[in-house]
């Protein structure tokens, strides 16, 4: 999980990116981090 070292916004200049860091956001949203 977790985007690593990278920063979302650097990421999100690809539309991979943009996925990955939608499915972050998802994963925080639902609590699957703990």
């Amino acid at each position: 999980f977790g985007l690593g070292n990278y920063i979302p916004l650097e990421i999100m200049k690809t539309s991979d990116g943009i996925d990955l860091v939608m499915e972050e956001l998802v994963r925080i949203e639902y609590g699957d981090l703990a």
